[in-house]
């Protein structure tokens, strides 16, 4: 990790975000001589690995939520997922920043016992890092339901 990345993480209380980091690696060579690296464990096909940061993209309306919801439910049974292995998650969170709590009784109610719920609507997760990192710590899978509700990066 790069020196003053850890000094800025400390200054802004983040630092135990970075208990495990990854480790900065140089090569250069061909792709043959690399070292070889054990690979983290997936928890969906071999895209969803645990470390790793993912992110869903389409436009409103679509079923991004209805997706995810639907991984998070077969993760969390150790069930295929659209023809994928899955590895079974039993910590799953899903923090969500714009629907309402009726709305994800409606939607999202069959999630009950399978993950945590974090309900924050129109909250700025830029202003509570601290507690952002804190409530994340050991969750295997965290879902944000959906980035401009939850995070506004106009000053970032």
């Amino acid at each position: 990790m790069r020196p003053e990345w850890k000094d800025n993480a400390a200054r802004d209380g983040l630092d135990r975000a970075f208990s495990d980091p990854i480790e900065r690696e140089e090569y250069f060579g061909s792709f043959g001589n690399a070292p070889k690296r054990p690979a983290p464990i997936s928890f969906c096909g071999n895209w969803l690995r645990a470390g790793s940061l993912s992110m869903v993209y389409s436009r409103a309306g679509v079923g991004k939520t209805a997706w995810l919801g639907d991984m998070c439910y077969s993760i969390h049974r150790g069930e295929p997922f659209m023809g994928m292995p899955t590895t079974k998650a039993p910590k799953i969170l899903w923090i969500n920043g714009d629907m309402p709590l009726w709305q994800i009784h409606e939607r999202l109610g069959f999630m009950d016992g399978i993950a945590d719920l974090w309900h924050l609507m129109f909250i700025n997760l830029m202003e509570q890092q601290e507690e952002l990192v804190e409530r994340c710590q050991g969750y295997d899978i965290v879902v944000m339901d959906n980035r401009p509700a939850l995070f506004d990066l106009a000053d970032a």
